[in-house]
């Protein structure tokens, strides 16, 4: 999918799913392995598993299973081959199919089965990833009682390669939002001196990250069609990096101005005046970031299209929309007493004692 769609790659997988089921291009290979296997063992498990996943085909999309004790898969011809075959050619079929399904590595003679699953979805689909844990659950409860507590069952194939990568970024993409967070508050705080008031102004950057994400979603699902995968991997873990970066940025320089002229004009006032002194500062660099993110969308790639877009979009938001009215609106609501009660613990008095005025001014 993230592909041009007229490349010949793309153009020949497609006529393969015309013919063939789509998982065929990206089988899934399931290993089980246990040191106290015996001679028979493999053979036995072959069948239950293969037997188990048949019970559940439609459940499980599967299009075939390929394992010991059906080499050849569960295809009516698969099977009229093996009945017409005589006694000696059916016997050497088995001892291949040894050979082929279990290890003979040194080390792991009869050790390790092998079972070949081929699902009907595409092995890249989101949706392949729920069917092969479904379909390893599957497998796990057709093992006996007594194996299933030291056998091992593992996955190779693209499905559980994407599988484990989706593992992996999930759980990388919270250690890097926690920690950019983390970070860039403890800075803006250590700049500014506002604690409560810098909370909210992270809050807001976060706010454009996530319309960012969602109109482009939105946006590339539209132009996509039935066919959208979804956004590419690293758009949100890269996107969500840079946006608070450069909101940050903007967010002390108008800052830092609105503490400076509120010493000369006063709390209203001198947002006011910091507005109209930082504005055109603001908006030209994000307009000329903007374009400098756009140049990505003239790529090939999918996933470099949507992070160009996403990237501009999302300095346009922090732009237009985050620095001249949300932080604004908010500073005049804390300035004004408009919050009640609840704006000293939001940060009321804070610009006052950044400004150096007394708080009740």
């Amino acid at each position: 999918s993230d592909l041009p769609q007229t490349d010949a790659s793309v153009v020949g997988a497609k006529v393969i799913q015309d013919y063939f089921p789509a998982g065929v291009a990206g089988p899934v290979s399931v290993l089980i392995e246990n040191p106290a296997f015996e001679d028979e063992t493999p053979r036995e498990l072959s069948e239950a598993i293969t037997e188990a996943v048949e019970a559940n085909l439609d459940r499980l999309r599967v299009a075939d299973v390929r394992s010991q004790a059906r080499p050849l898969g569960l295809s009516t011809q698969s099977r009229r081959y093996v009945e017409s075959l005589g006694v000696v050619a059916r016997k050497s079929m088995l001892v291949q199919a040894k050979r082929v399904y279990v290890s003979s590595a040194e080390g792991l003679e009869g050790r390790v089965l092998r079972v070949d699953l081929v699902f009907r979805e595409d092995p890249f689909a989101r949706d392949s990833i729920r069917l092969l844990d479904e379909a390893e659950a599957v497998i796990r409860d057709a093992l006996p009682r007594r194996l299933r507590e030291d056998t091992s069952v593992l996955m190779i194939g693209p499905t559980a390669s994407i599988r484990d990568l989706k593992d992996v970024t999930d759980r990388d993409a919270v250690r890097i939002e926690l920690g950019v967070c983390v970070a860039v508050y403890a800075v803006i705080v250590l700049l500014l001196r506002m604690p409560r008031v810098c909370l909210f102004l992270l809050i807001s950057v976060v706010f454009s990250y996530l319309a960012t994400v969602g109109l482009t979603y939105l946006t590339f699902a539209w132009l996509s069609g039935a066919g959208f995968a979804g956004l590419d991997w690293k758009v949100p873990i890269f996107l969500f990096t840079l946006l608070i970066a450069l909101g940050e940025d903007y967010n002390i320089l108008l800052m830092a101005r609105v503490a400076e002229e509120r010493r000369r004009h006063g709390p209203e006032k001198g947002i006011r005046e910091a507005m109209a002194r930082t504005g055109g500062i603001i908006s030209s660099c994000g307009v000329i970031m903007a374009g400098t993110f756009a140049s990505l969308m003239s790529g090939t790639l999918m996933g470099m299209v949507q992070m160009g877009f996403a990237l501009c979009v999302g300095v346009l938001i922090d732009t237009f929309v985050v620095r001249p009215i949300l932080v604004p609106a908010w500073l005049l609501l804390l300035e004004g007493g408009r919050l009640g009660k609840y704006g000293r613990r939001l940060g009321a008095g804070e610009l006052s004692a950044a400004a150096g005025r007394p708080k009740g001014d």
